[in-house]
């Protein structure tokens, strides 16, 4: 009525003041939040003086919807490195909730619930991506490792094979380490070293180099005569995937049926033509 009106702030109102006070100066003085966070938090202190005033259950209830809000921004801003760019998602997410609370906040104390709300949805589509982000890099260490282990058992199975046919001729030698080892490669990776298919893998193998050594027995031309054709067939279907190249498969056959006619001879091949193993 234009009268004017001497107010006094009560001792209960005074102390709530000081609390808060003292609450804010907590949270502000934390240097593992980032200063630029520190400065919206800091907005919120009126806000929560108005809220501690108006409803004396926010010092009682520890999970008081605004005590929790602002426990969960200080929480979640903990360690937080701010980049300064628009694309900073936390720090627009904090700013939305505390342009929120200063806008719409009146005396309406569920605002907070639902601001609580969004930020735990928040918080956990955060956690989602880290856990998707981290079993990515998981399951990527771990097809590395699986990789790397399963390149050292080839090459230990085809180095323990070389040197037991020892000298071994180029032509079968060239074909086993430039693509023999990718098929034993897929099948140890795909089937596993205690599979059909990589023991057939490795058998070939052994059968392709005992073929390439020279023989002095009939028993063992006629041997070699019989199984040739099934070996080169058997090889040819295994390297005639995209990932082989052809004209290279074709020259290496090429290569093994001069091999092949000198062992049934009983020719040894020129030592320029050999490879110590």
């Amino acid at each position: 009525d234009g009268s004017i009106s001497q107010q006094s702030v009560s001792r209960i109102d005074d102390d709530t003041i000081n609390v808060v006070s003292f609450l804010f100066e907590f949270i502000l003085e934390d240097l593992a939040i980032p200063t630029p966070i520190r400065a919206l938090l800091a907005r919120l202190q009126l806000p929560m003086l108005k809220v501690a005033i108006t409803d004396k259950s926010f010092f009682a209830q520890k999970n008081h919807s605004a005590r929790r809000l602002l426990n969960s921004l200080a929480k979640i801003s903990t360690g937080w490195q701010h980049k300064g760019e628009a694309e900073d998602t936390l720090f627009n997410v904090i700013e939305s909730i505390v342009n929120t609370v200063l806008s719409d906040f009146e005396d309406d104390i569920s605002i907070f619930d639902a601001l609580n709300e969004q930020l735990d949805h928040f918080v956990a589509q955060q956690e989602q991506t880290r856990t998707g982000a981290e079993k990515r890099l998981s399951q990527a260490s771990e097809g590395q490792e699986k990789l790397v282990a399963s390149q050292q058992h080839v090459d230990s199975t085809i180095n323990q094979l070389l040197t037991q046919y020892s000298p071994v001729p180029t032509a079968a030698l060239t074909l086993i380490n430039e693509d023999w080892r990718k098929v034993l490669n897929l099948r140890l990776l795909q089937k596993g070293k205690d599979s059909t298919e990589w023991k057939h893998a490795i058998a070939l193998m052994e059968k392709l180099l005992w073929s390439v050594s020279p023989k002095t027995d009939n028993d063992e031309r006629k041997e070699l005569i019989a199984i040739i054709p099934k070996l080169l067939k058997s090889l040819r279907s295994s390297l005639s995937g995209a990932s082989f190249n052809q004209n290279k498969i074709t020259k290496y056959f090429k290569d093994l049926q001069a091999c092949h006619i000198q062992c049934l001879n009983g020719k040894k091949l020129a030592e320029s033509e050999l490879q110590d193993i």
